[in-house]
């Protein structure tokens, strides 16, 4: 069989007729001169209402497995705001686009994203500097509590927990004791702003609010710049 010109869309659509009427493949292929393998392609594709996978290797690079769409709009908002990083701009894409949070890149896929397309719109990094300072010392109940995160207890035979601990040292009372299970596929992880901010909350319903919070520098204490929460005073 001589090799012929690739099927038009009206002979795709003749050999999904065909077929529906009763004819076999192998003649289908016969009278239009393509292989039974063409055939019988184009018969599935047009039965299942799918499309053909696209020709040669698949596309590389940040987010090339994700729409072109949200990847031409991260750039966009990255550049329109070079000041915001990628976990800010991942919710203003959420936004822009009205995604569902499985449909956001994360934010280290963005971060790689902005170095690739648009590294003039990426500001560098400095981590916030502390002075060394010691510990205030606190004078009556409730002036300070001390908050910190015990990690990777055993909970059960496969579960790991973070157990959140606040306590008045001046009057050694336990002010919270809360165990959030960190068990992940990989592991474990750390707790997120989120669930140390609850803890809080439910211990100033409960107590109400001191006048500061001491943590160590954990990330997830200190919190970004652009988060607004009551004070939590690094110190020690």
């Amino acid at each position: 069989m001589n090799r012929r010109e690739p099927l038009t869309e009206a002979e795709k659509d003749y050999i999904y007729e065909q077929k529906l009427s009763g004819r076999k493949l192998a003649d289908i292929a016969a009278e239009l001169e393509c292989t039974y393998s063409t055939a019988r392609k184009w018969w599935r594709y047009r039965r299942d209402g799918s499309k053909p996978r696209p020709r040669g290797r698949p596309a590389k690079g940040v987010l090339s497995t994700y729409p072109e769409m949200v990847r031409q709009k991260a750039i966009a908002l990255k550049r329109a705001c070079p000041h915001r990083g990628p976990a800010m701009i991942r919710l203003d894409l959420q936004t822009a686009l009205d995604l569902d949070e499985a449909e956001l890149p994360s934010v280290s896929r963005l971060a790689a994203l902005f170095q690739e397309a648009c590294p003039e719109a990426v500001q560098t990094y400095r981590p916030r500097q502390y002075p060394e300072t010691s510990p205030t010392t606190a004078t009556q109940p409730h002036q300070i509590w001390q908050m910190d995160g015990k990690e990777k207890v055993a909970i059960g035979e496969n579960d790991v927990a973070t157990v959140l601990n606040i306590r008045d040292p001046y009057s050694a009372v336990m002010i919270a004791s809360q165990a959030t299970i960190t068990t992940t596929a990989k592991g474990w992880r750390k707790l997120t702003l989120a669930e140390v901010q609850n803890a809080l909350r439910e211990a100033f319903h409960r107590w109400g609010r001191p006048l500061a919070v001491q943590t160590d520098r954990e990330v997830v204490y200190i919190g970004a710049p652009e988060r607004y929460f009551p004070p939590i005073s690094p110190s020690g």
